[in-house]
């Protein structure tokens, strides 16, 4: 049984022996519809807790336009289809996440990637360019030059 939801640190109250957190009561209900009849006694309850992450930009002259624009050219340049080289990509840059799904390596889809990694992912393309002497064209229409 997994329950995902964000608590703002605001939230958040750390004591000697204990760790409040205040939420909303739909949460506080979802939670208790979900652990009602469960043996607590047999099972443990973990928190993760995450850096809160701002989500990549998407639409006109955005990090996903970005993005999309130099996978294409580059992979036009190369003669590859736009997917393959976006998970070359993913497979290239260390942080991008990934789980293992019946034995094999699965890669975070690109939606859910965050500012920062789209950041790498946009300068894995600049890199990659510069390598096979591909000139990138802005959004702006613009050369990029390494």
């Amino acid at each position: 049984m997994t329950c995902h939801f964000y608590v703002d640190l605001d939230k958040v109250r750390v004591g000697l022996d204990r760790l409040e957190i205040f939420l909303p009561s739909s949460v506080n209900a979802m939670i208790e519809r979900r652990i009602a009849g469960v043996d607590q006694a047999r099972y443990k309850f973990v928190f993760d807790v995450e850096r809160k992450r701002k989500p990549r930009t998407t639409g006109p002259k955005s990090q996903q336009a970005h993005l999309h624009g130099h996978l294409s050219q580059i992979a036009d340049s190369l003669g590859y289809h736009m997917s393959e080289l976006k998970e070359a990509m993913k497979e290239d840059l260390p942080d991008w996440p990934r789980k293992t799904v019946l034995g094999k390596t699965v890669y975070m889809s690109e939606s859910d990637a965050d500012t920062v990694l789209e950041s790498k992912a946009i300068e894995w393309c600049h890199v990659r360019a510069a390598e096979f002497g591909i000139r990138l064209i802005e959004g702006d229409g613009e050369d990029f030059q390494s």
